[in-house]
């Protein structure tokens, strides 16, 4: 009995304990000792590593200070991923007022809302130009994106390419002797193939369209970057669906059987900057 007694009055001591210590003496304050950096004459600032080690200290003293005023607000017991209710009102209320804001653009006729309302309307119905950024990306660090799903194993595609210096960077779209050449009434070119021949896509970019026209039967339409366009006509029907992500040299059908509407043969036209050029001063055709 008197050893179940001092073990309550021990645990009843505990409890009294922690109630009377607070939430402060369980999640203390954290704090880094303050070292003044080096004068701007230093010369360790030569050195990128030092540098780095020094930005980074800085960055986590900021974040240090950011937990511990908000430990003092109390906001979320010291936890500064969590945001205060101060804080979640604020978002809220700033939310709200935009939300108006775009409501009113939509509202009235003043110059400036007519603006905002074209703003708006862009942004939420047009594309993000992700060709133009891989572009940008591939110039800057010497390669594709990777982490593009499309722009993955492009090296795989270049036994498409064409080898003439000028134009290594399209893909000769199909083999074949051209039958109609390139005229200011009939802006396009068209291939001449053998049997259902294979048709690759000229370079990487993105399905604007694919299904059937009047006057070029199953069609697909890709955007390039750089204000390019192409289009390829008379194929055989096949699943690509709008905003698919093609890669320069990736097959995109076959030509029709000798029974078709256009048998064995490939329409074939190029835009820039919606203007039409000839497409084989753009492809080396043979």
């Amino acid at each position: 009995m008197e050893v179940k007694s001092n073990v309550r009055q021990r645990r009843q001591e505990r409890i009294k304990s922690i109630q009377n210590d607070g939430p402060d003496s369980i999640q203390p304050k954290v704090s880094l000792p303050v070292i003044e950096p080096p004068s701007p004459m230093d010369e360790r600032w030569s050195d990128p590593e030092y540098v780095w080690k020094i930005r980074q200290r800085q960055w986590m003293e900021a974040a240090v200070r950011s937990s511990n005023r908000e430990s003092d607000e109390g906001g979320a017991g010291g936890n500064r991923f969590v945001p205060s209710g101060k804080t979640i009102w604020a978002k809220l209320l700033i939310s709200i007022i935009c939300f108006l804001l775009v409501g009113g653009l939509f509202k009235f006729e003043h110059p400036w809302a007519v603006q905002g309302r074209h703003w708006v309307s862009t942004a939420l119905t047009e594309d993000m130009p992700f060709t133009v950024f891989a572009g940008w990306y591939e110039r800057t660090f010497g390669g594709p994106p990777s982490f593009l799903p499309a722009f993955r194993g492009k090296k795989e595609q270049e036994a498409h390419k064409v080898n003439s210096p000028q134009l290594r960077h399209f893909t000769v779209p199909v083999q074949g002797t051209i039958i109609s050449s390139f005229t200011e009434t009939e802006p396009w070119i068209v291939v001449q193939t053998t049997g259902e021949a294979p048709v690759y896509a000229m370079d990487t970019g993105r399905v604007e369209f694919a299904g059937y026209m009047e006057d070029t039967g199953y069609t697909i339409v890709i955007r390039h970057a750089n204000g390019l366009q192409s289009i390829y006509g008379y194929l055989k029907s096949n699943l690509w669906e709008v905003n698919d992500w093609i890669e320069g040299g990736e097959l995109l059908g076959k030509t029709q059987p000798g029974t078709g509407r256009w048998p064995q043969q490939l329409y074939f036209a190029v835009k820039k900057e919606e203007e039409s050029i000839n497409p084989a001063d753009v492809v080396a055709f043979e």
